[in-house]
């Protein structure tokens, strides 16, 4: 899988509390592992669990800050369309 293909299957049903969880519990960087994603699983793990982890989530994955859930979902969405 590529890394556009994950991240676009990943945030088409984004959802903050499901993506903080999967990182804090190390669920993320297993699932962008077994998408042969390994160099991204690792930036991901070295990001430190503290109020700054969402912020670097975000800059790693190319997402805007200032997006809501909604607006992160439908952006994702309407790349599926096209």
């Amino acid at each position: 899988m590529t890394e556009q293909e994950f991240i676009k299957k990943y945030f088409e049903r984004f959802n903050m509390t499901e993506l903080l969880y999967d990182f804090d519990s190390g669920a993320l960087a297993i699932k962008l592992r077994r998408a042969g994603l390994g160099h991204i699983a690792d930036k991901i793990e070295e990001i430190p669990h503290n109020a700054k982890a969402l912020c670097e989530i975000y800059r790693i994955f190319g997402l805007n800050p200032e997006y809501t859930e909604e607006e992160i979902r439908q952006q994702f969405n309407l790349q599926k369309q096209l």
